[in-house]
C-alpha cells in the first residue's frame, strides 16, 4: 500500500488515490461509417439485417470499452470473444459450423455508423510517457497517475430495468425488449457489462416447411437525447434452419440470456 495519499477537486471528488492505479485510456478514436465488418452467416438465413463488428486484438488488459452513440444505431461492446453457429444444410444432414467472433475487444453495430468510442486498461498508465506533464509513482516505482493520458472518469451508475431485455415476446422473431433511461451527464460515453443472448426464430428456407432457427444478440444503446437513451436488443447472426416445426411448437420456444443482474449501465466522460 501506497504511503501517500488521495487527491481530492471540488466537490471532494477523487482526481488520483496512490492506493490504486488509475485506468487510462489506451485507444481513444472514431469508428467511421466504412470501418464495420458485416458478420456474415448461412447463406440459408432470410434476408434480414444483422450485426456489424470492428474488433481490437491489442495485447493488453481491457478493462472496459466506453461508446458514444448516435440516435441512428444501436451500439453495443463485449471484452473478449463470443461463439455462435450456422447450419449449411437444411437436412440436418451436416453438422452446424461454430464460429468464433471478435478478439479481445469488440464494438458492435446494428448498422454502420460513425462512433467515438475508448478502450480503457490498467496496463496504459506505462505505455505512455508524455514530454511534459504530471507523472506520479507509488513507493514500488508504480505509475498510479499519467497526466498524459485520458482517464477513465466515471459520472453515474444507472440501474436499469432488466426484465423487458429477458423476456420473449415474441414466438416468430425476436422482439427488442426496449429499456429506456435517462441520467445527468449531458451527451455522454456509456460503458455496457459484457451480454450475450440467444432467442429462437422460425424461418421458411424455401422446401416448404417452416423451420426453428437461432438468433445470437446482444444488448445495444442509441442515444434519444443529451440525458436520456434506449437499450435494446439486437441480431448480430442467425444459425439458418435448425429443424422442422411440429404442431404445438409455441410451447418448445426457448431462450439463453447472459445479462448481469442487476444490470447497470456506467455513464462516464473522457
Amino acid at each position: 500500500m501506497s504511503r501517500y495519499g488521495v487527491v481530492t477537486g471540488v466537490n471532494g471528488n477523487i482526481q488520483f488515490d496512490t492506493n490504486r492505479k488509475n485506468i487510462g485510456a489506451w485507444e481513444y478514436g472514431n469508428i467511421p461509417s466504412s470501418g464495420w465488418t458485416a458478420i456474415q452467416t448461412s447463406s440459408l438465413e432470410p434476408p434480414t439485417d444483422r450485426g456489424y463488428i470492428r474488433s481490437f486484438d491489442y495485447n493488453c488488459q481491457m478493462i472496459g470499452i466506453a461508446i458514444r452513440p448516435n440516435t441512428s444505431t444501436f451500439v453495443g461492446s463485449r471484452i473478449g470473444t463470443m461463439k455462435y453457429f450456422y447450419n449449411n444444410s437444411i437436412s440436418g444432414s451436416a453438422p452446424p459450423i461454430f464460429v468464433t467472433l471478435g478478439n479481445r475487444g469488440n464494438i458492435y453495430a446494428s448498422s454502420p455508423t460513425t462512433i467515438e468510442y475508448a478502450i480503457y486498461s490498467l496496463d496504459a498508465e506505462s505505455r505512455t510517457i508524455p514530454p511534459w506533464g504530471l507523472i506520479t509513482y507509488d513507493e514500488n516505482g508504480v505509475i498510479v497517475f499519467n497526466s498524459g493520458l485520458r482517464h477513465l472518469k466515471i459520472t453515474e451508475i444507472i440501474e436499469v430495468n432488466r426484465t423487458p431485455l429477458v423476456t420473449i415476446d415474441n414466438f416468430y422473431w425476436p422482439g427488442p425488449g426496449t429499456v429506456t433511461f435517462s441520467h445527468n451527464t449531458s451527451n455522454p460515453f456509456y460503458i455496457i457489462p459484457n451480454n450475450y443472448i440467444e432467442m429462437n426464430y422460425t424461418t421458411w428456407p424455401g422446401d416448404g416447411r417452416m423451420w426453428l432457427g437461432r438468433a445470437f444478440m446482444t444488448i445495444g444503446i442509441q442515444k434519444i437525447s443529451a440525458t436520456s437513451a434506449r437499450l435494446q436488443r439486437f441480431i448480430l447472426a442467425l444459425s439458418g434452419p435448425q429443424y422442422p416445426v411440429h404442431l404445438g411448437f409455441e410451447n418448445k420456444i426457448d431462450a439463453f440470456f447472459e445479462v448481469p443482474n442487476p444490470l447497470r449501465i456506467a455513464v462516464c466522460v473522457l
